[in-house]
């Protein structure tokens, strides 16, 4: 069985506690695992502008983490506020806080958007293996638009889609909410109980934003999930996951 560790939202803006996380999973065993990098979040952190942190990240790639592109800005853009389905509007206000930046692009700005990404990432010197969409909400006309990229991946808060082979594997994501306190307690009792479910499935990903780094129970639970399912389950990069699957050795 397998784990994959992925730390979301990876940016200069939130330095402090991306680092903080990384020292938590390696104190727990964690030595490879997945990075969404966010190359402009919200507009004002832009990646190319912080040499020290590019470095920084191309040293953890160096190490055998991979990385991901995670949107471009992690923010709607202004012009999507108004679009779509009332229940995307709600979703995009309420459980995104909006943030769903792919959610109700059109098919154009989605391709702008990545490539904007993808450029910053190259101008790095960082080679994203998949793409992620912030929030996992990915639209439509966004996730055409994927087949015109590179890229190896995506994957949603329930599995991995292999943009290669087309296939989708189950992979279920733990992951905390941690933008309030009743959210954070909420998660404390929930992602437990889920682990628990979920113990015998072949793949499972435990997911961290920055916001856990400000929650030491949630840190403190995190390790304590992580030290358990090491005990039982190879680490891996997504990519090895589906390297693994394809050639049969998923067990």
């Amino acid at each position: 069985m397998f784990v994959n560790v992925s730390l979301h939202d990876v940016t200069p803006a939130y330095e402090a506690e991306i680092k903080c996380l990384f020292d938590l999973i390696r104190g727990a065993g964690v030595t490879r695992g997945s990075m969404l990098v966010v190359p402009d979040f919200h507009g004002r952190a832009p990646l190319e502008a912080d040499a020290a942190f590019a470095g920084w990240l191309r040293a953890r790639a160096a190490d055998g983490w991979e990385v991901v592109l995670h949107g471009l800005t992690h923010t709607e853009a202004p012009d999507c506020i108004d679009r779509g389905t009332c229940g995307q509007k709600l979703i995009s206000r309420y459980y995104t806080n909006g943030e769903g930046e792919f959610y109700r692009l059109s098919g154009l700005a989605a391709r702008t958007r990545i490539e904007s990404g993808l450029a910053v990432l190259t101008a790095c010197r960082l080679a994203p293996a998949g793409f992620v969409a912030p929030a996992w909400l990915l639209g439509g006309r966004a996730r055409a638009v994927l087949d015109e990229f590179n890229f190896s991946f995506t994957t949603t808060l329930t599995g991995i889609h292999d943009l290669k082979s087309g296939v989708y594997h189950a992979a279920p994501a733990l992951c905390f909410s941690s933008r309030s306190s009743w959210r954070a307690a909420l998660s404390r009792q929930v992602v437990p109980v889920l682990a628990a479910f979920w113990s015998r499935r072949l793949m499972v990903r435990l997911v961290l934003h920055p916001a856990d780094a400000r929650q030491s129970a949630i840190l403190n639970l995190a390790a304590r999930l992580l030290r358990g399912m090491l005990a039982c389950r190879r680490q891996v990069t997504i990519g090895e996951y589906l390297e693994r699957a394809k050639t049969g050795r998923e067990v």
